[in-house]
């Protein structure tokens, strides 16, 4: 068995510093949990970044972020967080819409010109709005986006959305919209490609211009560059197999990230106006929390669920509101929670399938310290 690697990669931004908090008992308690994980080989590695009262308290890598060459996991590793790209990204489409006088509840097929949105004529597309999309109540197909190894190219998202790469079907509008909730990593595409229409830039370099960088989040991007590359982590199957490096396109999972950036980004949800307003105004930030739609979907561990822009929420037992989301891609899970109120909660990313299980340990740690009912894994 390889030793268990601890790694506190640390650094310092004009935005929101990293800090150093390995004495504290709540990072002493995940570090415990975390190196009995990797020790246990539940994950070959695993990256944590813990936030308090809107700061950055701790961010640490564990184990390997590769097995065969023995590189460790930093807090600096970059890896694919998955759908979290959708919590990223809606921060990203409020700040276009709000750029373009667009209202979230204005009709998005209209505001699209390469893409028609098929569907029984009975289906009402007006209702296919912004707000919808983001909160998967738009009734649009396709849950999930395809994976594209990193030597290949990377297609146009409209080849994506017409069903013409990687495999998925052409997103459609199947059932009505404003009914429920439905999934769609399809419908934050088409976002993607109505932003991309209208400001003749890649999603890639809007996200980077508009929110990473504003964030302080140096080290993530939506494309899989050449830094990325070279130092990212490599993901394992469940079976015991490699999962080569790979991309996707743009909006619905494509977001490569660290777990100190991911620390950086989680702190936008504190109620802190001095952090949130650098990339939204605090009516648009409210928007951004609230529920739109109750969430009926397999993997969710708690009742009373929703669905609001970009992430889910959850209220508790005694009244405490989270803000949360899972991702998760070939050979890697990743998760987040935060509670806007108090400005904690935590990241967590591991490479490998069974990243999800690990968590749990994780997630305890965390609510046995505040002596709150832990949140659910999404």
């Amino acid at each position: 068995m390889r030793p268990v690697v601890p790694v506190l990669a640390l650094a310092s931004t004009l935005f929101l510093p990293v800090c150093r908090a390995q004495d504290h008992p709540l990072v002493t308690s995940l570090r415990q949990a975390a190196i009995e994980l990797v020790d246990r080989n539940r994950v070959p590695g695993l990256a944590i970044a813990v936030v308090e009262h809107g700061s950055v308290l701790h961010a640490e890598g564990f184990g390997w972020a590769d097995l065969e060459s023995e590189r460790p996991m930093t807090a600096a590793t970059p890896i694919n967080v998955g759908s979290i790209s959708k919590s990223v990204a809606a921060w990203g489409f409020l700040r276009f819409c709000r750029s373009r006088g667009i209202s979230l509840d204005d009709a998005v097929p209209p505001l699209v010109r390469r893409f028609e949105l098929r569907g029984a004529k009975s289906l009402d597309r007006s209702g296919v709005t912004v707000r919808r999309v983001l909160s998967h109540s738009a009734g649009l197909s396709t849950p999930s986006a395809p994976v594209f190894p990193a030597t290949s190219f990377l297609p146009p998202v409209l080849r994506v959305l017409e069903g013409k790469e990687g495999g998925t079907p052409r997103v459609r509008l199947f059932r009505q919209p404003g009914v429920g909730f439905s999934y769609s990593g399809g419908g934050y595409l088409l976002l993607q490609l109505m932003l991309e229409e209208a400001t003749g830039a890649s999603f890639s370099g809007f996200m980077s211009r508009e929110v990473l960088a504003p964030t302080g989040m140096a080290s993530s991007s939506f494309r899989l560059n050449r830094a990325i590359r070279s130092a990212a982590a490599t993901y394992y199957r469940s079976d015991g197999r490699v999962r080569a490096l790979y991309h996707l396109p743009g909006a619905a999972g494509a977001l490569y990230s660290t777990a100190e950036d991911m620390g950086r980004w989680l702190t936008l949800y504190a109620q802190q106006r001095s952090t949130y307003e650098a990339l939204l105004p605090e009516a648009a930030f409210r928007e951004l929390l609230e529920p739109q739609v109750e969430m009926f979907e397999g993997g969710i561990e708690a009742a009373g669920s929703s669905y609001a822009l970009g992430h889910a929420t959850w209220t508790s037992r005694d009244g405490r509101f989270y803000v949360f989301h899972g991702g998760g891609n070939p050979g890697l899970r990743a998760y987040y929670f935060v509670e806007p109120k108090t400005g904690s909660g935590l990241f967590m990313v591991a490479n490998h399938d069974d990243g999800q299980v690990a968590f749990r340990d994780l997630i305890d740690a965390w609510a046995r310290h505040y002596r709150v009912p832990p949140p659910p894994l999404f």
